[in-house]
């Protein structure tokens, strides 16, 4: 097996390698903290990460995943998840358009949103930010870049922990408001609305 012997290993980027599976031997490897699998071709990822609860940060982006690993709900150290780019039906389209409420039932129900500090969704097609989003007080970067956002609620400025906040490539039609309560953001990107 290619990994048996990999017992210590922390970090593996396999990105950009056109992969559709891993080997089984990599669900030895229970010391992983941070894993980029991401630009390739996975259209399941299902029970790979199976037994990794170190893991810190995931970067499953730009492959063909249409559901997330359930194994990331017991992963309570995660902090950063990127997923942006693949065809997700879960959540879905709909549940994005339905409204907030749906997609913050999805986050808890998955049990990610609650264990991470970084939350992208950014090339959803979003026209609307998720207003109950505001109560995951404790994301630190929040990223909605590359959506259709025209307005952003008041509500944002009550997630005090925020330091980077993008929402660039959106189509906002004014200045948001309730910023000033962000006493702790050192980034604000609203490039290209």
């Amino acid at each position: 097996p290619v990994f048996l012997e990999l017992i210590h290993l922390k970090s593996i980027n396999v990105s950009f390698n056109r992969l559709h599976k891993l080997p089984a031997s990599f669900t030895l490897l229970s010391q992983l903290q941070v894993i980029n699998v991401s630009h390739n071709m996975f259209a399941s990822l299902d029970s790979v990460f199976a037994g990794m609860l170190q893991i810190t940060h995931v970067n499953v982006s730009y492959n063909f995943l249409e559901t997330l690993p359930k194994e990331f709900g017991a992963c309570e150290a995660l902090e950063e998840l990127e997923c942006s780019g693949n065809p997700l039906a879960l959540p879905s389209e709909e549940i994005f358009k339905i409204g907030p409420q749906a997609v913050v039932l999805y986050l808890r129900q998955v049990n990610i949103a609650l264990h991470t500090y970084v939350l992208t969704l950014s090339n959803r097609h979003l026209e609307v930010f998720p207003e109950q989003l505001a109560e995951f007080d404790f994301i630190r970067t929040l990223d909605f870049s590359h959506n259709d956002i025209r307005r952003l609620p008041g509500a944002l400025g009550t997630m005090t922990q925020l330091t980077r906040l993008d929402f660039s490539h959106n189509n906002l039609m004014s200045f948001p408001l309730g910023l000033d309560g962000l006493s702790n953001l050192i980034s604000l990107n609203l490039k290209y609305n």
